[in-house]
Protein backbone atom coordinates (compact mmCIF):
# COMPACT_ATOMS: atom_id res chain seq x y z
CA UNK A 1 0.00 0.00 0.00
CA UNK A 2 1.38 3.73 -1.07
CA UNK A 3 1.15 6.41 1.15
CA UNK A 4 -0.04 9.71 0.29
CA UNK A 5 2.03 12.07 -0.45
CA UNK A 6 -0.59 15.21 0.93
CA UNK A 7 -1.54 12.69 4.36
CA UNK A 8 -1.29 14.92 7.01
CA UNK A 9 0.99 13.91 10.17
CA UNK A 10 -1.24 13.15 13.29
CA UNK A 11 2.40 15.08 15.28
CA UNK A 12 1.16 18.37 17.10
CA UNK A 13 2.84 21.16 15.61
CA UNK A 14 5.13 23.35 18.08
CA UNK A 15 3.39 26.68 18.14
CA UNK A 16 4.94 27.87 21.23
CA UNK A 17 8.73 28.18 22.11
CA UNK A 18 10.09 27.85 25.64
CA UNK A 19 10.39 31.71 26.14
CA UNK A 20 6.76 31.90 25.12
CA UNK A 21 5.96 29.08 27.98
CA UNK A 22 8.11 31.12 30.34
CA UNK A 23 6.28 34.39 29.85
CA UNK A 24 2.74 32.71 29.66
CA UNK A 25 3.71 31.13 33.55
CA UNK A 26 4.74 34.04 34.76
CA UNK A 27 2.32 36.16 33.49
CA UNK A 28 -0.35 34.24 35.29
CA UNK A 29 1.48 34.18 38.66
CA UNK A 30 1.77 38.08 37.82
CA UNK A 31 -1.64 38.54 36.91
CA UNK A 32 -3.29 36.60 39.90
CA UNK A 33 -1.09 37.79 42.43
CA UNK A 34 -0.18 41.55 42.10
CA UNK A 35 -2.58 43.16 42.91
CA UNK A 36 -2.99 41.75 46.39
CA UNK A 37 -0.17 40.04 47.82
CA UNK A 38 3.12 42.90 47.69
CA UNK A 39 0.47 44.60 50.94
CA UNK A 40 0.84 41.31 52.41
CA UNK A 41 4.50 40.30 51.88
CA UNK A 42 5.39 43.82 53.03
CA UNK A 43 3.27 43.67 55.93
CA UNK A 44 5.10 40.35 57.14
CA UNK A 45 8.79 41.20 56.18
CA UNK A 46 10.97 42.94 59.08
CA UNK A 47 12.69 45.42 56.34
CA UNK A 48 12.50 46.74 52.58
CA UNK A 49 15.51 44.35 51.98
CA UNK A 50 13.51 41.42 52.87
CA UNK A 51 10.42 42.16 50.75
CA UNK A 52 12.20 42.88 47.65
CA UNK A 53 14.15 39.51 48.47
CA UNK A 54 11.29 37.54 48.76
CA UNK A 55 10.13 38.83 45.60
CA UNK A 56 13.53 38.23 43.82
CA UNK A 57 13.16 34.24 45.29
CA UNK A 58 9.86 33.94 44.30
CA UNK A 59 10.29 35.36 40.79
CA UNK A 60 13.33 32.46 40.29
CA UNK A 61 10.56 30.18 42.00
CA UNK A 62 8.66 30.72 39.18
CA UNK A 63 10.91 31.07 36.69
CA UNK A 64 12.10 27.41 37.12
CA UNK A 65 8.41 25.84 37.50
CA UNK A 66 7.95 27.59 33.77
CA UNK A 67 11.08 25.53 32.76
CA UNK A 68 9.79 22.44 34.03
CA UNK A 69 6.31 22.79 31.93
CA UNK A 70 8.47 23.78 28.80
CA UNK A 71 10.49 20.72 29.32
CA UNK A 72 7.57 18.32 30.18
CA UNK A 73 5.49 19.86 27.42
CA UNK A 74 8.25 19.22 24.87
CA UNK A 75 9.35 15.86 25.92
CA UNK A 76 5.87 14.56 25.98
CA UNK A 77 3.89 16.44 23.30
CA UNK A 78 0.45 15.12 24.11
CA UNK A 79 -3.00 17.11 24.67
CA UNK A 80 -4.42 16.63 28.27
CA UNK A 81 -1.71 19.35 29.59
CA UNK A 82 -0.89 18.81 33.39
CA UNK A 83 -3.65 15.91 34.04
CA UNK A 84 -1.19 14.02 31.01
CA UNK A 85 1.92 14.76 33.18
CA UNK A 86 -0.08 13.39 36.20
CA UNK A 87 -1.37 10.52 34.66
CA UNK A 88 2.41 9.45 32.88
CA UNK A 89 4.15 9.92 36.56
CA UNK A 90 1.68 8.87 38.88
CA UNK A 91 -0.58 5.96 36.45
CA UNK A 92 0.13 3.45 39.58
CA UNK A 93 -0.64 5.42 42.24
CA UNK A 94 -4.08 6.72 41.39
CA UNK A 95 -5.01 3.55 38.92
CA UNK A 96 -5.05 1.51 42.01
CA UNK A 97 -6.36 4.06 44.45
CA UNK A 98 -9.13 5.06 42.53
CA UNK A 99 -10.52 1.66 41.45
CA UNK A 100 -12.25 0.71 44.65
CA UNK A 101 -13.37 4.30 45.00
CA UNK A 102 -15.03 3.76 41.41
CA UNK A 103 -16.45 0.97 42.23
CA UNK A 104 -18.49 1.88 45.01
CA UNK A 105 -19.69 4.67 43.50
CA UNK A 106 -20.99 3.11 40.44
CA UNK A 107 -22.37 0.55 42.44
CA UNK A 108 -24.23 2.94 44.76
CA UNK A 109 -25.75 5.44 42.21
CA UNK A 110 -26.08 3.02 38.59
CA UNK A 111 -26.93 -0.18 40.41
CA UNK A 112 -30.81 -0.34 41.02
CA UNK A 113 -31.16 -1.53 44.70
CA UNK A 114 -33.05 -4.35 45.06
CA UNK A 115 -36.48 -4.21 46.51
CA UNK A 116 -36.21 -7.46 48.55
Amino acid sequence: MERNAGAVSAAPRQLLSVPDGVFLVAGMVIGVGIFKLPGLVAGAAASGTHFFLAWIIGGIACLCGALVYAELASRYPETGGEYAFLRRGFAAIFSSASRPMNAGFFRSTVQPRSSS
